[in-house]
C-alpha cells in the first residue's frame, strides 16, 4: 500500500497473512517531512478495513527504535514479547507489538 500527496509517494506499508484473522505488519514507512500528519495511522486503519475479518495485527520493532515503538504504542499496540536475532552480523533485540481488533457485533 502506498500513500500519495500531490502525485508524490510519501509513504508505504506492507502486511503478510499469518492466518485468516492475523496479519503481520512487515513495514510501515512515511518520509520524514510527511510524518505526524496521520499517514501511518491511516495505513493501520485502512488495513483493518481491507483485511476483515482481521482480529490481530502485529509488528516487530527494534528495541532501540524509540520513535517506532512510540508510534505503535500511540496507535493502540501493546508490547507482547521480544526476540533476539542476528542482522548483518550484529545481535539485535526485536520487540513484538500487537493490536487486538475487536470483532463486529
Amino acid at each position: 500500500m502506498i500513500a500519495e500527496m500531490n502525485d508524490e509517494v510519501v509513504g508505504y506499508a506492507q502486511t503478510s497473512p499469518v492466518t485468516d484473522e492475523e496479519y503481520e505488519l512487515l513495514r510501515i514507512y512515511v518520509r520524514p517531512q510527511f510524518q505526524k500528519l496521520g499517514i501511518g495511522k491511516a495505513f493501520i486503519q485502512e488495513y483493518i478495513e481491507l483485511l476483515k475479518p482481521i482480529s490481530k495485527l502485529f509488528a516487530w520493532v527494534s528495541k532501540e527504535n524509540s520513535i517506532g515503538r512510540a508510534f505503535y504504542e500511540k496507535n493502540g499496540f501493546i508490547e507482547a514479547g521480544e526476540k533476539s536475532e542476528t542482522i548483518e552480523g550484529q545481535n539485535k533485540t526485536q520487540m513484538k507489538y500487537v493490536l487486538e481488533i475487536p470483532g463486529e457485533n
